[in-house]
């Protein structure tokens, strides 16, 4: 695929040098984390552990991608309502709600796991 070719339905989006940093920095210690994780099933570490670490990871994936909406909130959609497209807006709300619906997922799955251990215990 070449970059700005009309059939690959590729968009761009410019990110200053701090932002790119700041957003690899965090995709790479999330790299970090699932690559501890791996040689924690390596090592047959206590499943607890390695689900604690899981979480942290799944935390820390969510804050990226509310870190990508912000900046996408920030400049795409408000260039793109500037230029008069206001499909954006459609696009943006079903961004929103997958994040929404994620984060209440998780959120009553954390809750069904102490429901479940205060059953066990």
């Amino acid at each position: 695929m070449q970059p700005g070719c009309p059939a690959c339905h590729q968009r761009h989006t410019p990110r200053d040098e701090a932002e790119l940093r700041q957003l690899k920095n965090r995709l790479n210690r999330m790299v970090g984390q699932l690559n501890g994780i791996g040689r924690m099933l390596d090592e047959n570490r206590y499943c607890g552990d390695i689900l604690i670490q899981i979480s942290a990871v799944e935390k820390a994936l969510q804050n990226f991608g509310y870190m990508v909406l912000q900046s996408h909130m920030e400049s795409c959609v408000v260039d793109e309502v500037k230029s008069g497209n206001a499909a954006i807006m459609a696009e943006t709300l079903v961004c929103f709600a997958t994040h929404i619906l994620h984060e209440l997922s998780c959120v009553v799955s954390s809750f069904l796991e102490r429901v479940a251990l205060h059953m066990i215990t």
